[in-house]
């Protein structure tokens, strides 16, 4: 299930965040701080998260690459 939304003309997806009151007003004093948008605040926390847990994007890719192998094999055998 894809929630992100086609590209935009900066070449990013853009989807929809809720979060409570409380971690947005947390988010917006972090990005204040550090002379970045909310926007730019999100991306760089997620950005460093990917970097401290690089085996999940891993996981992510093997398991997707998986997925394609098991559908390539399918159309192989119906195929012939």
């Amino acid at each position: 299930m894809t929630v992100a939304k086609e590209k935009d003309n900066t070449g990013n997806k853009t989807f929809l965040l809720r979060v409570d009151s409380e971690t947005m007003e947390a988010v917006e004093k972090w990005a204040a701080d550090e002379f970045r948008s909310v926007n730019g605040q999100l991306q760089w926390i997620i950005a460093e998260a990917l970097k401290k847990y690089p085996r999940q994007v891993l996981r992510s890719k093997i398991v997707k690459n998986l997925r394609l192998a098991v559908v390539a094999a399918a159309v192989a055998l119906v195929v012939s």
